[in-house]
């Protein structure tokens, strides 16, 4: 593909004797070639000039254009091991060979900020699984959603894991969630799933039903089959004069559990 393409023209000489000039170059790629040609007053000049060049290996952008890329794919294959550490370490190497990359700049933040709270979630241990997901798509930045839903499960499973704590925090935090997970309260066996469960049966009870509603969410987009769950949400949707939502949810529940009397009996009142 053609760069450029010029014309070139010119006098040289004194008036008595003149020679007029013109030429024309291109280049293309590395290539390069330059004429011209000569004629003087006196009659057709033999003057003819001529230069080739030819520019061999690569630019300074282009090596630091390939390494950035060389990184980065370094970098991203260590962040899906749950290496993020690592990670880290190949992105500063990439933002070192091309300063000022806003892309590779704003992904290195963010895992910095993931790193801060866990270094690496290596493994096929589902806990592992769970914080390699929240991370992803916290880096990733589109859906942090995904991020507090993955971490949570994480959380779930070691309610002791303080990192995962701060890390569920921070993303939390971020994505606007109005109620942050705090440190389980309950029993030592409690999970986060119980203390959610907890939090919104006392929501009901303090007449705080949206709260309740909200709780029982958090619950369900974790396990969407989990009947008490379903019994507080359907419960707060009634408390707070929603009689349809009410009906859908408990008609869920007894599709999850046909027996179950006492939404049976709440639904026989609604009718």
């Amino acid at each position: 593909m053609v760069r450029w393409f010029a014309f070139r023209f010119g006098l040289m000489g004194i008036p008595d004797i003149q020679e007029t000039d013109f030429g024309f170059g291109l280049k293309f790629n590395s290539f390069s070639l330059d004429i011209a040609q000569g004629i003087h007053d006196l009659g057709a000049s033999a003057s003819t000039r001529m230069g080739v060049s030819f520019r061999f290996g690569q630019s300074k952008e282009d090596r630091a254009s390939i390494q950035v890329r060389e990184f980065v794919g370094q970098g991203q294959e260590a962040f899906t091991e749950g290496n993020f550490a690592l990670a880290a370490q190949k992105l500063n190497l990439a933002i070192d060979a091309q300063p000022g990359n806003k892309q590779v700049e704003a992904m290195l933040a963010r895992v910095m900020a993931a790193t801060s709270f866990v270094p690496q979630a290596m493994g096929g241990e589902e806990i592992q699984s769970h914080v390699r997901k929240g991370v992803i798509s916290y880096v990733d930045g589109r859906d942090l959603r995904n991020s507090v839903n993955a971490l949570r499960h994480a959380f779930n499973k070691n309610v002791k894991d303080e990192k995962v704590l701060g890390l569920l925090n921070m993303v939390e935090k971020e994505a606007g969630v109005v109620e942050i997970t705090r440190r389980i309260d309950g029993p030592e066996q409690f999970t986060w799933v119980d203390q959610k469960i907890f939090d919104a049966r006392q929501s009901v009870y303090d007449g705080k039903y949206d709260m309740a509603v909200r709780r029982s969410q958090d619950v369900l987009d974790l396990e969407p089959n989990n009947i008490t769950a379903l019994e507080v949400m359907g419960s707060g949707f009634f408390m707070m004069e929603r009689k349809e939502k009410a009906l859908a949810v408990w008609r869920r529940v007894l599709e999850l559990d046909p027996n179950n009397q006492a939404v049976k009996e709440f639904i026989q009142r609604l009718k």
